[in-house]
């Protein structure tokens, strides 16, 4: 309940009586103040008329000597209203006086007194009048609490009528409101919130109606409360299904990572062992044998690494798409052919087959297709012990957009997907299953870095399997190519291919091993190769030596081979300013080739490096280097 010293009607109402009191007592006081000073002129008046109607009496009464006359005179300024004291001094002395003067405020006014006596006037003396203003300032006094006393009894009846209207129109319907807000509860959320009175759409109708608007915004909220409940649970129980997918993800990651160990370990091993067995064996047949089976063993392991760098760019968004014109048809015979001595060595059938409607030149990754292609052919191969494996290569009707759905399938009859392996079988760190990763070989991450390139490049992947085998099906959205792609011609082989001219190659290494397989691979081409193993080394050879080409290590003691090229870069080309630099370095990512190019390197040749892509990457720099 509300307190009646808290009413809002009776404090506005106390406000109102206090400014409209102390309203009336300014405006009383400054007409109090006028007729004071109008009483004060009066007296001047009655002054001025003792001049002009007194003096010449007095005068003659003083004359004559007339001491009774005087005194009668006297006592008649002093019976008029405010005069209070009345003298005649002559030469310093009073002749005659009437009144008393103890007044707190008074005029005092002199009048000359003259007589003239045969046209001659002579002066008698001085007329001294008082008149007392304690008279006009208690008047004022007592009708100014006469005013006030009126004035409050007025406010006192107008806060009272005006108290009654407030309650009426306005208190009243506040408290109702108040007290219905108070009292708001589930219970009564169901009745409305009105007021017993005639609408007007002032401000206490405009309250009511968003009190009532914020009424059914609580029904509402009640009335979903259940529903939010149930959300919550739901929600809580997605939280734990996510927890437990948190758990089965670090559980995969685990379990990865141990068949990551066995990949690495197995070809590791066979490099490893093949090398003993080859140092501890004199015939040249076997050893020859050894090496052959120890440089499989690394190049499967090169794959496996391709494949977790391949992985890591695709989760890092990393990975570049390049769109450029190529034909679909010579694609399919290439990867085709790719596999025929796989496929024939198994006893296996493969056919690749694409429709007419499919354009013959498409604009899109041709390497990141192929790269999905082989993935998937390889699988279906691998996994296919007898029977065949067809690709098959057709186009839907174009969108609006003017691509082609280009729909890409490869079935093949092998052993298929267990039903338990197929949910996750996409999962970057999910496997089908250990015993045929150790059947079958593989790390299991060929299809997750497949379906995240089909991703990449916008389109979709789905499959189907069976015991009698499995059926990869990918849609890519890619439009027809306005431009044939240009002809690459077949690399020469070796055996056809002439001689180079000898290259005089600084190499920039640190590492022993590395440096001796690219000096010994650079002696077997006939070329004259000089080793530096510090980037100071580097331009100190190249100050002192001119050279056809420089290897760069990157990562090098001292000075590492981007400063060391930014340097040489920095000299004129009379002294090797201009020499090709290419970086030959374990760095393999995109990303750093683009930081070796900004520093000034004309190529990059990442490790591990093979003779015969060593000699290719030279062939391919400009300039002679046929004779």
């Amino acid at each position: 309940m509300f307190s009646t010293r808290r009413s809002l009607s009776l404090r506005l109402i106390i406000s109102m009586g206090l400014l409209s009191l102390a309203a009336s007592t300014i405006l009383a006081a400054v007409q109090l103040h006028f007729k004071y000073k109008s009483n004060i002129a009066a007296v001047h008046e009655s002054l001025d008329l003792v001049a002009s109607g007194d003096l010449k009496s007095i005068s003659a009464s003083l004359w004559q000597l007339d001491t009774t006359l005087l005194d009668i005179q006297l006592h008649g300024l002093v019976a008029r209203p405010n005069f209070v004291h009345a003298t005649i001094v002559q030469s310093g002395k009073t002749i005659a006086a009437a009144g008393r003067v103890d007044a707190k405020r008074s005029i005092r006014r002199e009048f000359d007194l003259t007589f003239s006596f045969n046209d001659q006037p002579y002066e008698l003396g001085k007329l001294v009048l008082v008149a007392s203003l304690d008279g006009i300032r208690d008047q004022v006094g007592r009708e100014f609490l006469e005013i006030l006393f009126g004035e409050a009894i007025v406010a006192l009846l107008m806060a009272s009528a005006l108290l009654f209207l407030f309650h009426r129109q306005v208190g009243m319907h506040l408290h109702a409101l108040a007290a219905r807000v108070r009292d708001i509860s589930p219970a009564n959320l169901e009745q409305p919130i009105a007021l017993c009175k005639r609408y007007r759409d002032d401000e206490l109708d405009q309250v009511t109606a968003s009190l009532e608007k914020m009424r059914r915004g609580l029904l509402d909220a009640f009335t979903k409360l259940s529903e939010e409940v149930e959300e919550r649970r739901i929600a809580e129980s997605r939280l734990s299904q996510a927890k437990e997918q948190a758990e089965s993800a670090t559980q995969a990651k685990t379990q990865f990572l141990a068949n990551m160990s066995h990949e690495i370990r197995t070809p590791m091993n066979g490099i490893m062992g093949m090398l003993e067995l080859a140092m501890d064996n004199s015939d040249p047949a076997v050893m020859q044998k050894y090496l052959q089976t120890a440089m499989r063993s690394s190049r499967s392991l090169l794959r496996l690494l391709n494949d977790i760098l391949d992985l890591s760019r695709l989760e890092a968004s990393r990975m570049p798409v390049v769109e450029e014109p190529f034909n679909i048809r010579e694609l399919m015979e290439e990867l085709t052919d790719s596999f025929q001595a796989v496929v024939l060595d198994r006893g296996l059938a493969l056919r690749s087959t694409v429709d007419e409607n499919v354009p013959p030149f498409l604009l899109g990754d041709s390497v990141r297709i192929r790269q999905i292609l082989t993935n998937l052919i390889g699988n279906a191969v691998k996994f296919t012990l007898r029977g065949k494996v067809e690709i098959r290569v057709s186009s839907l009707t174009p969108a609006r957009s003017g691509a082609h759905r280009i729909y890409i399938e490869v079935e093949d009859t092998g052993v298929g997907i267990p039903d338990q392996a197929q949910t996750g079988l996409f999962a970057p760190f999910a496997q089908a299953d250990s015993t045929q990763t150790r059947k079958f070989e593989g790390s299991g991450l060929g299809l997750s870095i497949t379906q995240q390139l089909v991703v990449l490049l916008g389109g979709s992947l789905a499959f189907e399997s069976s015991p009698h085998g499995s059926l990869f099906a990918v849609c890519l959205p890619l439009h027809p190519a306005t431009q044939q792609p240009p002809r690459h011609e077949p690399p020469i082989q070796s055996e056809t291919e002439p001689p180079m001219s000898a290259l005089k190659v600084l190499v920039a290494e640190d590492n022993p091993v590395n440096s001796l397989i690219a000096m010994k691979f650079l002696e077997a081409m006939n070329h004259e190769p000089t080793l530096a193993t510090t980037g100071q080394e580097v331009l100190e050879f190249m100050r002192s030596e001119s050279f056809d080409l420089v290897l760069m290590d990157i990562q090098m003691p001292e000075m590492d081979g981007l400063e060391a090229t930014r340097i040489i870069r920095s000299w004129p080309e009379s002294e090797g300013g201009k020499t090709p630099i290419v970086a030959m370095t374990a760095h393999a990512f995109s990303s750093d080739s683009d930081r070796f190019m900004a520093a000034g390197m004309n190529g990059h040749l990442p490790k591990p490096i093979s003779r015969r892509d060593l000699e290719r990457f030279l062939r391919s720099l400009p300039g002679p280097r046929q004779t």
